[in-house]
C-alpha cells in the first residue's frame, strides 16, 4: 500500500509542477539528483549521509555535521534535501561535499541511490521515516540514527492501524529523541534503542550567539544603554503555542516584542537557552565506539564515534 500511494504521489507531484514553481524546482531537482551523484560522488572516498527535509531540519543537523567535519575530516558528508525550501539556500553550503534532492522513495531509487553512495553511516533529521531508503538501508547493514526526533500519541506508528507501518522504525540503529513523551511512547511499541538529548537547535542557536555580532538596528529597537541592553531572541517559523499570550506575558515590564502580521512566526526580547544545555554534546557522548561496542566508557571522552568501515553489499 505505502509503495502504491508513493507512485499516486510522484504523479501528483509530476502535474502539481506544470502549475507551482515550489513544486516544479523540486520535481527537476530530484530528477538531477542521480546525475549529481554521478558527477561528484567518489567511490575511493567514505560517505556520511545526512537528511534533512528543509531548511529547519537542516539547522538541526547542522551542529552534528559540523562536528563530524570537525574530528573527522577524513569522511566526506553528503546532505540531501526533500523541500526546496531547504535545497535552494543551502545547496552551497560549505560543511558538505555533495549536495542534492532525495529521489522520491520508492524501491528502485532507494537500491540506485545507495549502490552510488556506499554510505559509512546514514542520520535522519527530526520528521524523515521514509520507508524503502530504511529498509535497504537495514538490509545493506549501514548504521543509520534518528537525530532530534520527536514522537506525540497521535501520530501513526502509535494508532492500531499503523502498526505495519510502525515497523519502519525498526530500521533505526538508535534514535535520540528531544523529550521522555518521545522515549515512552516508542517504548511501548518495543522499541528501547533510545536516548534523550534534547533539541540539537540549541546547539545552533549558542553558535549563532558566540558568533554574534553588532546590528544598529536591533540596538536601536533595544534602546538604552549598550551594556545593560536585553537579549533578542527572534522566532521563526514557528507554531502560534510558540506565540501564545503566556509566554508574552513573561516579565511584561521588561520586555519589549514586535509580533509580524502572520499568525505563524514573530519576534520578542527574551532570555536566551542556558549554555549550559547541548544537545548536540549529550549525543555525541553516545556516539562513542566504547558504548557502541558495550564496553564502559566517560562522558568525559570527546571523540566522536565512526563505524569501522567495510565493503558495503553491491
Amino acid at each position: 500500500m505505502y509503495n502504491v500511494i508513493i507512485y499516486l504521489i510522484q504523479v501528483g507531484v509530476a502535474i502539481a509542477s506544470l502549475f507551482s514553481d515550489k513544486v516544479r524546482k523540486m520535481w527537476r531537482g530530484e530528477q538531477e539528483s542521480f546525475r549529481i551523484l554521478r558527477e561528484k560522488i567518489n567511490p575511493a572516498d567514505r560517505y556520511i549521509w545526512f537528511h534533512a527535509a528543509s531548511l529547519g531540519e537542516f539547522e538541526q543537523g547542522r551542529p552534528l555535521m559540523e562536528e563530524v567535519r570537525r574530528q573527522h575530516p577524513e569522511y566526506k558528508i553528503l546532505l540531501t534535501f526533500f523541500s526546496p525550501s531547504g535545497y535552494e539556500v543551502r545547496k552551497d553550503y560549505k560543511g558538505a561535499d555533495v549536495i542534492c534532492y532525495l529521489p522520491i522513495d520508492t524501491i528502485g531509487n532507494a537500491r540506485k541511490f545507495l549502490r552510488i553512495v556506499r554510505p559509512v553511516m546514514a542520520f535522519f533529521i527530526k520528521y524523515e521515516f521514509w520507508y524503502n531508503f530504511l529498509h535497504v538501508l537495514k538490509h545493506r547493514g549501514i548504521p543509520t540514527y534518528s537525530v532530534s526526533s520527536i514522537f506525540r500519541p497521535e501520530q501513526i506508528f502509535f494508532k492500531w492501524y499503523g502498526w505495519r507501518y510502525s515497523r519502519v522504525l525498526t530500521c533505526f540503529t538508535r534514535f535520540f529523541v528531544q523529550n521522555e513523551e518521545s522515549q515512552r511512547l516508542l517504548a511501548s511499541i518495543g522499541i528501547t534503542d533510545v536516548d534523550v538529548v534534547g533539541d540539537t537547535r540549541f546547539d545552533r542557536v549558542l553558535q549563532i550567539k558566540e558568533a554574534a555580532r553588532r546590528l544598529p538596528i536591533i540596538d536601536a529597537f533595544v534602546g538604552g544603554d549598550a551594556d545593560v541592553k536585553a537579549p533578542v531572541f527572534v522566532a521563526g517559523s514557528s507554531w502560534q503555542p510558540a506565540l501564545s499570550p503566556q509566554h508574552l506575558r513573561y516579565s511584561a515590564s521588561s520586555v519589549k516584542r514586535v509580533i509580524s502580521s502572520s499568525k505563524s512566526s514573530g519576534v520578542c526580547i527574551s532570555k536566551p537557552p542556558s549554555a549550559r544545555f547541548k544537545p548536540c554534546a549529550s549525543l555525541k557522548r553516545w556516539l562513542l565506539g566504547p558504548k557502541m561496542t558495550g564496553i564502559s566508557h566517560t562522558a568525559a571522552s570527546s571523540t566522536l564515534w565512526m563505524p569501522t568501515p567495510k565493503p558495503p553489499p553491491t
